[in-house]
């Protein structure tokens, strides 16, 4: 255990005080960690409670409760949708038994409050989020642990050629997930070419440019010299 701690500290930089810490091994499974979520919303008498006030309150749990897991592990979408029903019952009926119709799609509610919704924090899209600013560190920034994850996955291709395989971790099983979406949406600088796929990544505004020509593409007669390193990701 020490031997992984150690390596732990060599890989962040951080220095672990062993007279301080202990080990402490507990089964959390996600049935638990539902209904935690649940009686954390029902502790509070949502019928005494505006929906402004109901608003704060689903806003400040999901705010706190699943945010560390969500930096690291890619959520299920049943877990997610669950924790998503527990929100909208809380905002429509608080925790009265009675049911109550709601007025909106929950999906419309999530959506920023100056597209017509209330700003409520949407959990996919948060989770992908997370894990998608792994990646973002990964490309911008040379740490020690970027230089483990490179060596170990990546190698000499370029982030859009990496795709999983069996063995991977856990972790870096659920980066990859979210990889299409973070190159999607991400803004990319074209610097010398060797890691861009001319005709496969988006490098104009409407998607790739194979698909805006309406002929059959020669790939052999139109190939980009790739002789060094390609491409650089810019912050927003």
């Amino acid at each position: 255990m020490k031997l992984l701690l150690f390596t732990f500290e060599q890989a962040s930089g951080l220095k672990i005080n062993f007279h301080k810490s202990e080990l402490k091994l507990r089964n959390c499974d996600r049935v638990r960690d539902e209904e935690r979520f649940e009686k954390r919303l029902s502790s509070w008498k949502g019928k005494h409670l505006s929906i402004r006030g109901r608003l704060t309150l689903i806003n400040s749990v999901l705010s706190s409760l699943p945010m560390y897991r969500m930096s690291f592990f890619s959520i299920p979408k049943g877990v997610l949708k669950k924790l998503d029903y527990f929100c909208s019952r809380f905002f429509w009926q608080g925790n009265e038994n009675k049911k109550k119709y709601s007025l909106a799609k929950w999906s419309i509610l999530c959506r920023p409050k100056d597209q017509g919704g209330l700003g409520i924090l949407d959990l996919n899209t948060k989770n992908s989020a997370l894990l998608s600013k792994w990646l973002y560190k990964l490309l911008t920034s040379d740490g020690t642990w970027q230089q483990l994850l490179r060596n170990k996955y990546i190698g000499s291709k370029p982030l859009a050629q990496v795709e999983w395989k069996i063995g991977d971790s856990h972790f870096w099983s659920c980066l990859m997930k979210v990889k299409l979406d973070f190159l999607r949406f991400g803004p990319f600088r074209v610097m010398d070419g060797s890691q861009v796929r001319f005709w496969e990544d988006v490098l104009v505004g409407w998607g790739p440019i194979e698909r805006s020509i309406s002929f059959p593409i020669q790939h052999r007669e139109a190939q980009i010299n790739n002789n060094s390193r390609g491409y650089e990701f810019l912050p927003s």
